[in-house]
């Protein structure tokens, strides 16, 4: 295995066990939430059952205006992650989380007439389709449990502008940072380090 992951995956740990903070982690389907996902499954695989008391929430948004083919992807691959957490006692849980009716494109495009969300203008649509749901699950955990970690595939390497957002955010000796937005609620960010082509290298192994 290649060393940098070794490393992600030991740091994980540590994260993991110093707490009983439970996880989240949002699942796109993309290569960074797709490794992020995956690293943290080997890592708890590699724990005694005993030792994953933390709960890892794993969220995917269906806007319901996906397209099909990658709608029957994202609900396949919920079902997936809830079959092998139950399969290998992983302490993990997958959540389908849905616009409220109110904020979905339909009502808003057609009901309330807003303009159809085009770049660089109209940005509404991924905060009402997407955010919002991400962000009352969020709440919900931080009322039951009092505080939550957020993990992100974040990587500087994405581009210019990812590595400055990244790293003005960052605390120097601090492997998590206190969200932005929302209280109690804190960002661990595994990946930011990992370059593109490792990215591939690693889920295209055989």
């Amino acid at each position: 295995m290649n060393d940098e992951y070794r490393y992600i995956k030991d740091e994980m740990r540590l994260v993991y066990l110093h707490d009983q903070r439970p996880w989240m982690i949002g699942y796109s389907g993309g290569k960074d939430s797709t490794l992020l996902c995956q690293l943290v499954f080997e890592m708890l695989e590699e724990l005694p059952e005993d030792k994953r008391w933390k709960k890892v929430y794993i969220v995917t948004s269906d806007t319901l205006v996906e397209n099909p083919i990658v709608k029957a992807y994202m609900h396949k691959m919920n079902q997936a992650i809830n079959d092998a957490s139950a399969q290998k006692s992983l302490n993990i849980e997958a959540h389908m989380l849905y616009p409220e009716v109110r904020n979905t494109f339909w009502s808003l495009v057609i009901g309330l007439g807003y303009p159809t969300p085009e770049p660089p203008g109209f940005r509404w649509c991924t905060e009402r389709l997407k955010i919002h749901p991400s962000n009352a699950f969020t709440y919900d955990t931080i009322k039951k449990d009092g505080e939550i970690v957020i993990l992100l595939g974040v990587r500087k390497a994405e581009s210019i502008a990812r590595s400055r957002s990244i790293s003005s955010r960052e605390i120097e000796g601090k492997l998590l940072t206190p969200h932005d937005q929302i209280d109690k609620a804190y960002v661990y960010s595994p990946l930011s380090e990992v370059r593109n082509e490792n990215v591939w290298e690693y889920l295209l192994r055989d």
